[in-house]
């Protein structure tokens, strides 16, 4: 069974905050999520409607991969600093239902 991990947030408007946000994407997000993606743990979108609003789809083929990446120390510093850089951030687990 998928499992997929969904972060929702709005990026934040004033240019110092969202100089940090970049900064961080840049040093930690998008590496650590490519580094997953080649090693085959998991999948990922992300989707914007162009307000700022982003969501960032994580697909995980099974809970085991999951799992690898939940139960990670650098996932979880590098969510918590996500959730401080940003606005609104919200995290949602959610599974396939048919």
């Amino acid at each position: 069974m998928s499992v997929y991990l969904l972060w929702e947030w709005t990026n934040p408007k004033e240019e110092e905050r969202n100089e940090k946000r970049l900064k961080h994407e840049a040093d930690w997000l998008y590496p650590y999520f490519e580094k997953k993606v080649k090693e085959g743990v998991m999948k990922g979108h992300g989707l914007t409607d162009n307000t700022g609003y982003i969501l960032g789809l994580l697909i995980f083929e099974t809970m085991e991969d999951f799992g690898k990446v939940w139960n990670d120390d650098e996932f979880k510093k590098g969510a918590v600093k996500m959730s401080y850089l940003v606005d609104n951030f919200t995290s949602r687990l959610l599974r396939e239902v048919f």
